[in-house]
């Protein structure tokens, strides 16, 4: 009989703590949620609904988390699988998710706690969580297979895409409901917004473009924008905001575009 040597023993051992942690923490994240519902019956996604600062999306913009929710735990069972277990990407990624997902139930519990100051570190924490398992994505030397595509790369795009905006909407939303303001530096609400939705549109248009027009990703970035674009015209009218955040969308969709059919001409023999 073959002993397992101490290095394969270790590594297996990793992995298994990994696959653990994935299914554990995707799970805690809507336990979390779920959680912070019950014991304040009128929280929402939408912090401050009596008095909002203009970068939160209309509500029905929040609906988007039930489907990152379904495909956070869709990865995590699937990268649970045995036959998973020792797959480059998913040993390479998975750390990243975890750590993601781990940020995601702490966020979800300090909100319902309104320890709003803690819940911005969250977030951006979050935010860097998922970044880094777009990068391994990008970097991935292989092909993906199908189920790699749909089961690991679509869900932590979008899952990225809606909290590459929805980080400037827990700052602002912080401010608001630490210190009374939206803008630190002393600038209106309405500039400060500007200000904030150009800088997350830009980096997400360069995202989109460095991930090879990666749709999942640049969807969900416009689908936060144009949550707040809606926002500024039914709920609290501000033109000024609502044409930034469509404008803003429109860049992202045409990065979107611009990547894709970069993508075409060069899988098309010269």
């Amino acid at each position: 009989m073959i002993r397992p040597t101490p290095t394969s023993f270790i590594s297996t051992h990793h992995d298994r703590l990994r696959q653990a942690l994935n299914v554990v923490l995707s799970v805690s994240q809507v336990v979390a949620i779920v959680w912070t519902f019950a014991i304040k019956p009128s929280f929402s996604f939408d912090v401050l609904p009596q008095d909002n600062p203009p970068v939160i999306p209309a509500g029905y913009a929040f609906t988007i988390w039930f489907v990152i929710y379904v495909g956070c735990v869709a990865y995590a069972v699937y990268q649970a699988l045995p036959a998973q277990r020792e797959k480059t990407l998913l040993r390479r990624i998975g750390w990243w998710s975890a750590a993601a997902f781990l940020s995601s139930t702490l966020w979800a519990v300090t909100t319902g706690l309104g320890w709003y100051l803690i819940t911005n570190v969250l977030i951006f924490a979050l935010f860097a969580s998922l970044l880094g398992a777009l990068i391994v994505l990008i970097k991935h030397p292989a092909q993906l297979t199908v189920a790699e595509r749909l089961l690991v790369k679509v869900p932590l795009s979008i899952y990225l895409g809606y909290v590459t905006v929805a980080t400037v909407a827990n700052t602002a939303a912080t401010l608001k409901q630490q210190y009374g303001v939206v803008t630190p530096l002393g600038l209106s609400e309405t500039t400060w917004a500007v200000v904030m939705l150009v800088i997350a549109g830009l980096l997400a248009a360069f995202t989109t473009v460095r991930s090879r027009g990666n749709a999942g990703y640049a969807l969900a970035v416009v689908w936060a924008l144009i949550g707040i674009a809606v926002a500024n015209v039914t709920n609290q009218p501000n033109p000024v905001v609502a044409s930034t955040a469509s404008g803003v969308a429109a860049l992202v969709a045409l990065a979107l575009l611009a990547a894709r059919a970069r993508i075409v001409r060069v899988s098309i023999p010269q």
